[in-house]
C-alpha cells in the first residue's frame, strides 16, 4: 500500500448516516471534482443490497464496506457495469435480480462487466459473483484493455455463456480466484473460459466445468501470444480436459505446478509442468 497516496470518501447507504443513497449518484459526484491516480476518491458503500447498473470514472475506486456478501450489486438483463475506466471494486456480491430458472434454458442475458476501453485498467477484488445454488450467466467480456482479478469467486455460465470471455489485444491477470461454469449445454458453451486471443496470467487459480456435458475448463480457439498459468487446477466436466488448444497453432504456454483432470488437447510449446490427476 502507498501510504503517501490520499484517497477522499463519499459514503453509500440505503439508511443512516450517509453522503448518497445511490452508488451511481456517489461516483458522479465524485467524478466531477476531478480525481487523479495520486488524488483518487472512494465511494465506501454500506451494507445491502443495491439495485444498479454503473458507470465508472477513472480513480473512482468502489469499496464494500463490512463481511463478505454484505454488500450486494444486482441487475436485471443489463449488465451491473455499462462503462469501464481505470479503477477498483472491492468487497462486492454481484447477481442477477429477476428469477433465474424463468431464464435458464431459453434466454442468453449480456455478460455482468463488457470491459472494453483501451488502455483503461479495472481491477476487481474479492468479487462474489453468482452462487453454486444460483450461478449467473457470463461474468465478464474483455473486449478491450486489462483486467486484475484477485480472490475472486465466479459462479457462471447456466445456460450457454463461459464465465470469463477475452478478445484479441486485451490482458487480463487472475490471482488466488475460483472461476466455475455450469452450462447446461454444450453448444455454444466453451467452458469456464474462452479466449480468443490476449495476454492471459493466472496465478493460484482453479477453474472448472461442472455439467453433465463435456466441457472443457479452459479453451484458447486463438493462440494469445502471452499464456501463462503457474500454481492453477483445470478440471473438465462429464470426461472433457480441464484445458484445450483449438486453434489449430501451437501454443507457448506456461504451466507451473499445475494440476489437470485428463490430459490437454492440443499442441503446445514452452514449459509445461502440469500434472494429470483424474480425482480432482
Amino acid at each position: 500500500m502507498d501510504h503517501n497516496r490520499i484517497e477522499r470518501t463519499f459514503i453509500v447507504s440505503a439508511s443512516g448516516l450517509r453522503d448518497f443513497d445511490s452508488l451511481q449518484a456517489a461516483i458522479n459526484a465524485a467524478h466531477a471534482v476531478a480525481p487523479t491516480a495520486e488524488l483518487p476518491y472512494q465511494v465506501l458503500v454500506m451494507p445491502g443490497v443495491y439495485h444498479e447498473n454503473l458507470v465508472l470514472y477513472d480513480y473512482v475506486n468502489i469499496k464494500g464496506y463490512g463481511p463478505n456478501r454484505a454488500v450486494v450489486l444486482e441487475y436485471e438483463n443489463a449488465g451491473v457495469i455499462e462503462k469501464m475506466a481505470t479503477c477498483q471494486i472491492e468487497n462486492l456480491s454481484i447477481t442477477r435480480q429477476s428469477d433465474e430458472a424463468e431464464t435458464r434454458l431459453t434466454a442468453r442475458i449480456g455478460p455482468a462487466i463488457t470491459a472494453g476501453v483501451d488502455g483503461s485498467t479495472l481491477t476487481l477484488r474479492h468479487i462474489n459473483f453468482g452462487s453454486q445454488s444460483s450461478p449467473g450467466q457470463q461474468f465478464l467480456s474483455l473486449v478491450a484493455g486489462t483486467v486484475m482479478l484477485e480472490d475472486c469467486v465466479l459462479w457462471g455460465g447456466i445456460y450457454e455463456d463461459e464465465v470469463i470471455k477475452q478478445a484479441a489485444g486485451t490482458s487480463l491477470h487472475a490471482w488466488r480466484c475460483r472461476i466455475i461454469c455450469k452450462s447446461e449445454t454444450a453448444s455454444p458453451a466453451r467452458g469456464a473460459i474462452h479466449a480468443a486471443g490476449g495476454e492471459m496470467n493466472y496465478y493460484h487459480c482453479r477453474i472448472e466445468a461442472q455439467s453433465d456435458e463435456s466441457l472443457y475448463g479452459v479453451e484458447l480457439s486463438v493462440d494469445p501470444g502471452v499464456c501463462r498459468w503457474l500454481h492453477c487446477t483445470f478440471r473438465g466436466s462429464n470426461g472433457a480436459s480441464g484445458f484445450a488448444n483449438t486453434s489449430g497453432s501451437t501454443v507457448a504456454a506456461t504451466f507451473g505446478h499445475c494440476a489437470i483432470n485428463v490430459a490437454r488437447t492440443g499442441a503446445y510449446s514452452g514449459l509445461a509442468d502440469i500434472a494429470v490427476n483424474t480425482g480432482i
